[in-house]
C-alpha cells in the first residue's frame, strides 16, 4: 500500500486509488490519507495530473473543467471495472 502513497511538500498525503494514461499524460484518482493514523478518506476523491520528475511525482491540478469531468468519469469507471474483476 505504501507504494501508492504520495506526500506533498505541505505534508498532505494521498492514496492513489486509480491511474489512467492518456495521450502521454498520467492522471490519478486520489483519496486523502494519513499513514500515522492508518486512515484513508472515503468521503472525497480528487482527480489530478501526475507528472514524473527526478524527485518523484509532482501532483498538479487540472484546470480545464470539461477535461476534469471526463477524466473523473473515466477513472471511476476504470476503478469499478478493476474492482469487479477481483
Amino acid at each position: 500500500m505504501k507504494d501508492r502513497i504520495v506526500e506533498l511538500d505541505n505534508g498532505t498525503q494521498y492514496y492513489i486509488v486509480e491511474e489512467l494514461n492518456d495521450n502521454g499524460k498520467k492522471y490519478v484518482l486520489l483519496s486523502q490519507c494519513d499513514l500515522k493514523k492508518d486512515y484513508i478518506s472515503v468521503d472525497e476523491l480528487e482527480v489530478k495530473e501526475a507528472v514524473m520528475t527526478d524527485d518523484g511525482i509532482n501532483i498538479q491540478n487540472i484546470r480545464n473543467e470539461n477535461m476534469l469531468e471526463e477524466l473523473t468519469v473515466r477513472l471511476i469507471a476504470k476503478y469499478r471495472e478493476n474492482k469487479s474483476l477481483q
